[in-house]
Parts: structure tokens; C-alpha cells; sequence
């Protein structure tokens, strides 16, 4: 079995008509059954694989990307260690 996984890009509002009402935007990673050419079969039930924030979006495109996530990494174990010593010159 196969499938085809698109984006979807969703609005939605929580809490409306109240004073906590807020305007939600997510990207869903929905899947449904295709054939062998990337064709979603008849009556297949679509489903949401993976729902993203903003911030959850991020994170999953850098995770996409690990050089740039290892050199982040790296940048934060340098400034530690560079902290540590500064740390140590008082001690």
C-alpha cells in the first residue's frame, strides 16, 4: 500500500464569541491511499498525520536540515564551554 502525503494549510478559531477568542493557524500533514502512480484511490479515508504550529513547523524543518541543526548544536556546546571557563576563573 502506498500513499500520498500533502499539506493543508488550516485556520481555525478557539474559543469564539468569548473575550478568549484566538485565531489558530497549523499546517496538517494529512495521508490517503494511493496507487502506484501517486493517484489517491476511490473512497480512501484521508487522514491527518502530523499537525504543526508555527513553532512545531520549525522545528520539523530542522530537523529536515541536521547539518544546520548539528552546527546550532556545536555553537551552543562552544558557548558553554566558554561560560564554564569564565565560571572557573572565580572559583
Amino acid at each position: 500500500m502506498a500513499y500520498k502525503v500533502t499539506p493543508h494549510f488550516v485556520v481555525t478559531t478557539r474559543f469564539p464569541g468569548t473575550t478568549m477568542e484566538k485565531t489558530c493557524y497549523y499546517v496538517d500533514f494529512r495521508a490517503v491511499a494511493s496507487d502506484q502512480f501517486n493517484v489517491p484511490l476511490k473512497n480512501a479515508e484521508t487522514m491527518t498525520l502530523f499537525r504543526f504550529d508555527e513553532n512545531g513547523l520549525a522545528k520539523f524543518i530542522e530537523l529536515l536540515a541536521p547539518k544546520a541543526a548539528f552546527e546550532k548544536l556545536q555553537a551552543l556546546k562552544n558557548e558553554e564551554a566558554t561560560d564554564k571557563k569564565k565560571e572557573d576563573l572565580f572559583l
